[in-house]
């Protein structure tokens, strides 16, 4: 069991932490990191946060893929009319524009 508070990994301890990790990457079903931790935290006799973290540190990063975004036809809204009258119309036109409502 290591010392209360010691934070400093030894040199055998960082091999076992990173060959434990290639051995996971390596397998047909890997662990999480998590369970991972946990096994070698038991066998190094640390903390499993510790051992967890360091880990954590040890992982290269992941790259996060984006979306190729293609272009989009997208018809344009016609702007919001300016007033809105309520009440009946007098008169209705309808052209290639759409309706007209006077009132």
């Amino acid at each position: 069991m290591k010392a209360k508070g010691q934070l400093n990994y030894s040199s055998k301890e960082l091999k076992y932490i990173k060959g434990a990790l290639r051995a996971n990457n390596k397998a047909p079903k890997p662990w999480s990191t998590s369970k991972l931790a946990r096994a070698t935290a038991r066998v190094l006799g640390r903390s499993y946060t510790g051992v967890y973290y360091k880990m954590l540190g040890m992982v290269p990063a992941s790259t996060k893929r984006s979306a190729v975004k293609g272009t989009r036809v997208v018809a344009q809204k016609n702007p919001a009319p300016s007033s809105v009258t309520l009440g009946r119309p007098t008169k209705i036109e309808i052209s290639n524009n759409g309706m007209t409502f006077y009132f």
